[in-house]
């Protein structure tokens, strides 16, 4: 294992970080803009994201979930109970308390301009870089790429970083972690294929703002893909890709190439089968070519009769529930 590395120190924050009105689109592409991270759980996102929190640039937050949870939810920011509500529910979220801002420099800046849900997400955020020392800000939340149209629109000067992974070595690692039950495969299935989908549609729609990473390569090879990343990111790899790697290689969340391949050991046939069906075409088009694993004989009948119409429903009926859906509106109770 590689040593420990000492990280150079964050540059200097401007000293007065500039905010623009998110919904402003002739702006063209910057290299100081926000870094989202997107992909499915157990993907390989955390790790990027882990890593380039090592970067002296970027201020990475978890795991948010910003447009899932908050967009929408408080109704007209414009109206100060409403932004008041949120900013109470902020402090007392386990993922979004560490925004927590300064209020009074907070409320001077979002009402000296547009009262809009991501405007308020850069603000909290810019605040957080700022507190760190660090330039950019980023954030890393499953699933932002439902939401790329959206974000990448409200952030001209932003880039966007999807993490793909095998669909089989995912699910392999979602049971090993959670334990999933059944159903738990079809799931499986199913968001992956959303998010591979997403992956091709939003590269076509977001031409040099919009970069796929697929896991194999970063566990691989981390040093030639992140510094891939960093240039996308319009930093200097050549002063950074050396203490991306250390960082990489040498901690606790260090990327592991032998988890590579892991559903040829830990998944039975049956679901290998099911995974390799149930992705098609998607993972043939990115790379992920199916081995034609079947189970036989009885473990074929038995996976048919009691396992297939479990997960089938599943994965049907996580497609057809849609995704993206915003949390119910919040009542704010007068103040």
């Amino acid at each position: 294992m590689t040593a420990p590395v000492r990280l150079p120190a964050g540059r200097p924050a401007p000293a007065k970080p500039a905010v623009s009105d998110p919904r402003v689109v002739s702006q063209p592409p910057a290299a100081t803009g926000p870094v989202f991270l997107a992909g499915a759980d157990r993907s390989g996102i955390g790790l990027l994201g882990e890593v380039l929190e090592h970067h002296p640039a970027f201020a990475i937050t978890r795991r948010t979930d910003w447009w899932s949870r908050v967009d929408g939810r408080y109704g007209d920011l414009s109206v100060p109970d409403h932004l008041e509500a949120l900013l109470d529910d902020l402090a007392h979220d386990r993922r979004l308390r560490l925004l927590t801002p300064d209020r009074e420099r907070l409320r001077a800046s979002f009402h000296n301009g547009s009262a809009d849900y991501l405007r308020l997400f850069a603000l909290l955020q810019e605040q957080r870089a700022e507190r760190l020392g660090r330039p950019r800000w980023g954030d890393k939340s499953l699933g932002s790429e439902r939401y790329a149209d959206r974000v990448l629109t409200a952030f001209p000067d932003a880039r966007m970083v999807h993490v793909l992974r095998d669909p089989r070595d995912r699910y392999a690692s979602q049971r090993d972690h959670r334990g999933l039950g059944r159903g738990g495969l079809g799931a499986a299935a199913a968001v992956w294929r959303d998010s591979a989908r997403r992956a091709v549609r939003n590269l076509r729609r977001h031409p040099g703002r919009y970069l796929v990473v697929h896991y194999e390569r970063l566990a691989r090879d981390p040093v030639v893909v992140l510094a891939e990343v960093v240039a996308f990111l319009a930093e200097p790899a050549a002063t950074v890709a050396s203490t991306l790697a250390a960082a990489a290689t040498g901690g606790p969340g260090a990327l592991q190439a032998r988890s590579v391949g892991r559903f040829r050991r830990d998944l039975d046939a049956g679901e290998v089968a099911f995974l390799e069906v149930a992705t098609r075409p998607w993972a043939d088009r990115l790379g992920y070519p199916a081995t034609g694993v079947a189970p036989t004989g009885t473990a074929a009948a038995a996976f048919a009769l009691r396992d297939l119409p479990v997960e089938a429903a599943h994965a049907a009926a996580w497609a057809m529930r849609g995704t993206g859906r915003r949390p119910p509106h919040r009542p704010v109770q007068g103040r």
